[in-house]
């Protein structure tokens, strides 16, 4: 079983909203949860990618990394990549 735990929500320019979760094995979200991303940034490139940047803080508890989006801050969310746990950047295209 996984455990998703929001860190980070942005709102970023062609009305592109983003969350990135840590995804954690159940027996890590027990014992500890990890420090969430920091610093995220999102940098418009065209008017069709936003390339977002954060400081990851993860520990190795740490599974992977969700990125979200969505067109309102009350959703719907969807998925848009699953990354690696040491990914420190992702280029959201439109």
């Amino acid at each position: 079983m996984e455990v998703k735990l929001p860190s980070i929500r942005i709102t970023a320019g062609l009305a592109l909203l983003v969350t990135l979760l840590l995804v954690l094995s159940s027996e890590a979200a027990a014992a500890k949860r990890p420090r969430a991303p920091s610093g995220l940034t999102a940098t418009a490139v065209s008017s069709s990618e936003i390339d977002l940047h954060w400081t990851n803080n993860a520990t190795t508890s740490v599974t992977a990394i969700t990125v979200e989006r969505a067109l309102s801050p009350g959703g719907p969310w969807s998925v848009i990549a699953t990354l690696a746990s040491s990914a420190t950047s992702y280029p959201s295209t439109a």
